[in-house]
């Protein structure tokens, strides 16, 4: 099927735009189109328009090619109405797509993220991602997360998510598996079941950076943002705010690996419940050979910062602590 080149109600296209209407866009059914939309582009990519209402999203969106563009307007909605599967899928050969100003609803439907990418080089700019999964389900059940990258079975590098609104999801607004150098920016995540970001499982290079992450853990979880067998990654810019349920703002859990080599710099942690800052030895290992510096650490329930045992030769400068001391058990940990 060819598209109008002026799309369903008129307006400039460009040369590859497809508009959902145009391949039989309806409001209990958007998924569809949109799957029809992209196999109408040809080999090199193109954009696909999803316009401004609701549309139910009652099958998974399955991009797995390079160069698509699926772009909302802000008041293009995607709604979930289906469990067990995700809203829109980023495959293991998508490369260089991007999903752009699209609201995505989880609708309170338990099972699958919002997005899940297991390619590279791929992008999320200015959506909003929200209401996924069932709060009233256990803790870690159905995988409700915001944004997951994923690199378990593909290669799963470099990706970005930047500019967006995540918030309200049963499980973690960003979380990252096995997924190396990916980079979350510029974003606000509110108000997530658990962790606001995960940097899990050999993530090594994350990046995340200049976020408002707030409210994290309203069921459980590790901290505002959990850090799990990852090195030479960088958290720079947060402001990490009232982390619930006696968590902290940031913890390395470690339970599958250690986490060392990491850079912990210019974040405002505030009002956690825990621990600002908690760089703990789990079963997997240490903490240790981090760069610290310039954070501002103030009014956490727990404590500024929490160096356990095995958790060595850190070294830190220029940290605020608003005069409450760091606990320190660990070795050769320097700060000044």
């Amino acid at each position: 099927m060819c598209c109008n080149p002026m799309g369903a109600n008129g307006g400039s296209f460009r040369p590859f735009d497809r508009d959902i209407r145009d391949f039989g866009a309806s409001a209990a059914d958007g998924a569809t189109a949109i799957l029809a939309a992209i196999a109408d582009l040809p080999i090199t990519g193109g954009r696909v328009i999803v316009p401004t209402g609701v549309w139910d999203a009652p099958i998974e969106v399955l991009i797995d090619r390079v160069g698509i563009e699926l772009v909302g307007g802000h008041g293009s909605v995607l709604r979930k109405v289906n469990e067990d599967h995700h809203v829109i899928r980023l495959g293991g050969s998508a490369s260089r797509c991007m999903i752009q100003g699209l609201n995505i609803d989880g609708n309170h439907v338990a099972e699958g993220s919002l997005i899940t990418c297991n390619g590279s080089d791929n992008t999320v700019f200015d959506c909003y991602l929200h209401d996924n999964g069932v709060m009233a389900d256990p803790d870690y059940a159905n995988a409700s997360h915001g944004v997951t990258f994923d690199g378990q079975s593909t290669t799963c590098e470099r990706n970005l998510v930047l500019a967006c609104t995540i918030s309200a999801n049963h499980d973690i607004g960003v979380s990252q598996h096995t997924a190396r150098g990916n980079r979350i920016q510029n974003c606000e995540i509110i108000g997530n079941g658990l962790e606001g970001v995960t940097i899990d499982v050999t993530s090594h290079f994350a990046r995340v950076l200049d976020n408002l992450i707030q409210g994290s853990c309203v069921r459980s979880g590790v901290g505002g943002i959990g850090i799990d067998g990852s090195d030479l990654w960088i958290v720079k810019g947060n402001q990490i705010i009232g982390t619930l349920n006696g968590l902290s703002g940031m913890k390395t859990q470690n339970n599958t690996g250690a986490s060392n080599f990491g850079v912990f710099t210019d974040n405002i942690l505030l009002d956690n419940t825990g621990w600002g800052a908690w760089f703990f030895n789990g079963t997997g290992g240490g903490a240790s050979l981090h760069s610290i510096n310039g954070n501002v650490i103030r009014g956490n329930t727990t404590g500024s910062m929490r160096f356990e045992a095995g958790s060595d030769n850190n070294h830190g400068a220029g940290n605020q602590l608003n005069g409450v001391a760091i606990s320190n058990a660990g070795a050769g940990n320097v700060f000044v």
